[in-house]
């Protein structure tokens, strides 16, 4: 498979007076249309990884390589394209706007970015790919926590990304809840072959064929391919 996003020799130290970085030293290559899951405990660095590879945050030392182009040697503007066009990004905590309808939330990246341009076609096609196709016309303040998370998944995967990060994604939801959000979110990121980063702490959320990296105060170890759910 193809790499589209190369990390080389990354790190990051929050506070330069302490020993010990949030995130050692490390290396890795993302191919496209893989699923990838960071797992941990709780402030174990799995989010400032994310951060870095999602560039959301600049390493400490090291590069990460966009297509082949450092992105943190691109300018401002530059990364604000990729991240508005080319990544998508899910978090824990939904980020919708309560008082606007589930379709008005889909369609927000359009005000973010002039040159892109999304169809109401486009927006039934992912609604239904998430199913919430009966759901687009009602204000996201009336829905449940499972039903605002395939919402925001949905605006992720609008703009048709090379790559969506997701970030503890379930980490809101009851058992059933994260069970349809994590199948729908992995079955829908691979039918379109686009690469997924997930982020979570759980055990026995993933089922399908993914690789994972398992972090542990800082350390990312070594990838591991699996084909059940995720590793204890």
């Amino acid at each position: 498979m193809t790499a589209l996003l190369k990390a080389t020799g990354i790190s990051k130290k929050y506070h330069p007076a302490s020993n010990t970085p949030e995130l050692a030293l490390c290396s890795l290559t993302l191919e496209k249309g893989r699923t990838y899951v960071i797992k941990g405990r709780s402030g174990s660095g799995k989010t400032t990884l994310l951060n870095l590879l999602g560039g959301m945050d600049k390493p400490s030392t090291g590069s990460v390589y966009y297509n082949g182009k450092s992105f943190y040697d691109l300018s401002d503007r530059e990364q604000s394209a990729i991240r508005n066009k080319n990544f998508g990004f899910v978090f824990q905590s939904f980020n919708l706007i309560p008082e606007l309808t589930a379709y008005e939330n889909i369609e927000l990246p359009r005000f973010f970015n002039r040159n892109c341009i999304i169809t109401s076609s486009a927006i039934s096609t992912v609604a239904e790919e998430m199913k919430i196709g009966s759901l687009l016309h009602r204000r996201t303040y009336e829905l449940s926590g499972g039903e605002q998370q395939r919402v925001a998944i949905a605006r992720a995967l609008i703009t048709s990304p090379d790559m969506i990060f997701a970030d503890e994604p379930t980490g809101n939801l009851d058992s059933a809840a994260s069970r349809m959000v994590a199948d729908l979110l992995v079955k829908t990121v691979k039918s379109r072959q686009a690469t997924l980063v997930l982020v979570t702490h759980e055990d026995n959320l993933i089922y399908s064929e993914h690789i994972q990296l398992n972090i542990r105060d800082g350390h990312v170890g070594a990838m591991e391919v699996c084909n059940g759910s995720l590793g204890i």
